[in-house]
């Protein structure tokens, strides 16, 4: 897979809806292998309908994830190479 859950007491990576259908990620999540820049993939429902960029914390370094209508979350930039990104605070809308 390329990415697990950070180890400790960080919690589980995961996605919800909340009430008002605006998708909500959480979690850390951990590179364990290469350069896998593939996160994971959102099903559908969760997904928004235009490319969406946020700004996360890697490392305690910025870096750039980029979420797509196929639902495929990637770490697009920045970070280091021993990457964990925080999922934490990422939410976005899945209708225009």
């Amino acid at each position: 897979p390329g990415w697990i859950d950070l180890p400790g007491t960080y919690g589980r990576s995961s996605f919800k809806k909340d009430p008002l259908g605006r998708v909500l990620l959480r979690g850390i999540a951990q590179r364990t292998s290469g350069v896998a820049t593939q996160i994971c993939v959102l099903p559908e429902g969760y997904r928004p309908s235009f490319t969406q960029i946020f700004i996360a914390s890697s490392n305690s370094v910025d870096c750039r994830l980029d979420i797509g209508p196929e639902g495929i979350v990637t770490l697009a930039a920045g970070g280091l190479a021993t990457n964990y990104v925080s999922l934490n605070g990422i939410s976005f809308d899945t209708e225009d």
